[in-house]
């Protein structure tokens, strides 16, 4: 099993340039340009290392340090910083934080590869991520700000996962009817997916009690897959956007390639070798 990493860089080419070498040097990598996708994502999986720009959009690298510091201490020793900030607030983190390391851009290649490997070196006892942590992962790198997992059980839709959602709002709403007026729901009904890409006067038509409530949360977009078992729905994935989407094809592909890979949270064993239509 390859160390799983976290890298949080803001600018997209050195993102991915950071993803491509890290990769190339025997790590797994999930690669996301904000403080806000950095904690949700360590809210549910544990990374063996971090590397984190602290000059990110919304919650800043700074915040994302604050943050980790009173809910997952021990993680800091597997945190290295990459900042082009002054010395003098580079001096400032590593009095705060003294056990992570801390480079200055622009920095070697190399010097960030050794960080890297010393640091999660202290990682004890990684494990293997599971489906539900999959399903976060792959959803918060493809953009999404919120996800739910629902199977079909009898008359109703039973939530099996989800995150991105604050404590007691989706627990409410469960059981949920399949008939029910919600976007995730037409997508069981139907058996095909819904790609929202905007909330726009059209949504607003179809679904006008819900549209306030989108727009308060600042969800922009909405997508829904269903899984299908023995000719019927077996199950439904669901997320939610920030931002309105293209939802062009390589996009659908990546989420239609989430729900088929975490498909067996929804199937029963007797209908796991079924096909998605």
């Amino acid at each position: 099993m390859k160390p799983l990493l976290l890298v949080v860089e803001n600018d997209s080419g050195t993102r991915r340039l950071l993803e491509i070498f890290l990769r190339r040097a025997s790590f797994d990598a999930d690669a996301v340009a904000t403080g806000n996708e950095a904690l949700l994502l360590l809210d549910h999986v544990d990374y063996s290392g971090v590397v984190l720009d602290l000059l990110i959009p919304g919650r800043t690298g700074r915040d994302v340090l604050a943050d980790i510091a009173v809910r997952r201490p021990a993680l800091l020793e597997r945190i290295v910083i990459i900042s082009s900030a002054t010395e003098a607030h580079l001096r400032d983190v590593r009095g705060r934080y003294p056990t992570v390391a801390v480079l200055r851009k622009p920095f070697d290649l190399d010097e960030l590869l050794e960080a890297v490997q010393e640091r999660v070196a202290r990682h004890q006892s990684p494990q293997p991520c599971d489906l539900s942590q999959t399903f976060v992962r792959r959803s918060v790198v493809g953009g999404a700000k919120a996800g739910l997992i629902l199977r079909h059980g009898g008359d109703t839709l039973e939530l099996v996962s989800a995150f991105g959602y604050a404590p007691g709002v989706l627990e409410r709403f469960f059981p949920l009817s399949p008939d029910a007026p919600y976007p995730i729901c037409a997508a069981m009904r139907h058996a095909r997916p819904v790609w929202m890409s905007a909330i726009n006067s059209a949504a607003a038509s179809e679904y006008p009690t819900l549209v306030p409530i989108w727009r308060e949360n600042g969800t922009s977009a909405l997508a829904a897959v269903p899984i299908l078992a023995g000719g019927r729905a077996a199950g439904v994935f669901g997320w939610s956007f920030s931002e309105p989407r293209g939802f062009d094809a390589a996009e659908q592909a990546h989420f239609t390639a989430i729900a088929d890979e975490a498909a067996s949270l929804v199937k029963s064993p007797t209908t796991a070798s079924s096909r998605r239509a």
